[in-house]
């Protein structure tokens, strides 16, 4: 049972054994927590069980770690390429809020090799107002070239698919991350009721 211990170990995790009362506990070795909750305890039939339920759980550890570290180098490769659709003059918006549904449009001004930058633009309010909505709420389209903030350079995030497939490049947010907009005239909903 020691190469259990010692493979565990090596993953990251404290592996006790109790063979005489065929129990096996396992925990991370480097927990912030106080009392670290346990990624299994449990009382087995017999010790082969125990070896092969903890064979089991050291094959799935290295799998998910492996997929982390493919993962990671699929983002670092994308990084590198940096192979996205941002243009200058392209209007960008995020949508944040809690009980309200706050807009803020932003026009790239600059595209950089792995950020834009981006200026806060006004809005207004879109010309066809659906029916049905709230009094307290409203479709908005944003002001193209109406700036009301200085220019903030924003890094271009990669979202990384399970294949290790880029699929998007996005800008953070404090609240998210800040979408295309292509709406149009129709607008997206804004609410200011809380």
């Amino acid at each position: 049972m020691k190469h259990l211990i010692e493979k565990c170990e090596n993953l990251g995790f404290a592996l006790v054994i109790n063979e005489e009362l065929l129990t096996a506990c396992c925990t991370k070795l480097n927990s912030k927590a106080k009392f670290p909750k346990p990624e299994f305890h449990y009382r087995f039939r017999s010790k082969e069980r125990i070896e092969e339920y903890v064979n089991e759980f050291i094959n799935r550890k290295l799998e998910i770690k492996q997929f982390k570290e493919k993962k990671k180098e699929a983002i670092r490769k994308a990084k590198e390429e940096m192979n996205h659709s941002f243009k200058i003059g392209q209007i960008l918006y995020d949508s944040w809020g809690y009980e309200q549904t706050n807009i803020d449009f932003y026009q790239v001004t600059a595209v950089l090799p792995k950020s834009i930058e981006v200026k806060r633009i006004a809005s207004k309010y879109a010309k066809n107002q659906p029916s049905g909505y709230s009094s307290m709420s409203a479709f908005v389209v944003p002001v193209p070239d109406a700036f009301i903030k200085p220019a903030e350079r924003k890094p271009i995030q990669v979202l990384v698919n399970q294949n290790g497939e880029v699929s998007q490049y996005y800008i953070k947010s404090k609240h998210g991350w800040i979408s295309e907009y292509n709406a149009g005239e129709k607008g997206v909903y804004e609410s200011w009721y809380a």
